[in-house]
């Protein structure tokens, strides 16, 4: 499937334009989660801080854990990882709980302005699509030196749960 360029051209002169003259980059990559995440970080220390704010919730029978709203638990802010007690896995979820277009690209940018801060400047960007029966997903990558930022949009269109979504996710990883 042919992706539009035009799409890419927009989105590529709107980090272009963020990026331009901004910051140095740090010399330790982190995510602020509520708190200052970096991988390697001892879990113990990770799951006290997030305690503290979020409510942590169990992923399937690895040591993945959602990030949730302890005042509305189906709202979750992102989700972390850990490999021999170290944080493996970071990802922060930065869609607003609201659908509109304007929320979209408000977050967008606040990502982009973020990345351009932290002098993120060089790039490289991936696409992806996955269709089945059920469902298509699309996803924009693009990976800022440790950092990435991922776009995905879900179109669910067929069964009970019809609906579309967007995600724009910060994510480390040592996967």
């Amino acid at each position: 499937m042919k992706a539009e360029p035009k799409v890419f051209v927009i989105l590529l002169i709107a980090f272009a334009s963020v990026l331009q003259g901004q910051g140095t980059r740090s010399k330790k990559d982190s995510i602020w989660l509520g708190t200052e995440l970096q991988l390697g970080m001892p879990k113990d220390a990770v799951m006290s801080r997030l305690a503290e704010q979020y409510m942590l919730v169990r992923i399937g029978a690895g040591d993945d854990w959602l990030v949730e709203s302890k005042v509305r638990p189906i709202v979750s802010y992102g989700e972390v990882s850990f490999a021999n007690g170290k944080l493996s896995y970071i990802e922060k979820d930065w869609s607003s709980e609201d659908d509109g277009e304007f929320s979209f690209a408000q977050s967008l940018y606040g990502l982009l302005d973020q990345f351009g801060r932290e002098g993120r400047q060089i790039c490289l960007m991936s696409t992806d699509t996955s269709r089945t029966p059920e469902a298509e997903t699309r996803s924009i990558t693009m990976s800022c030196g440790g950092k990435k930022l991922i776009i995905t949009t879900i179109d669910i269109f067929s069964g009970e749960n019809r609906t579309k979504t967007a995600q724009i996710q910060e994510v480390l990883t040592t996967r």
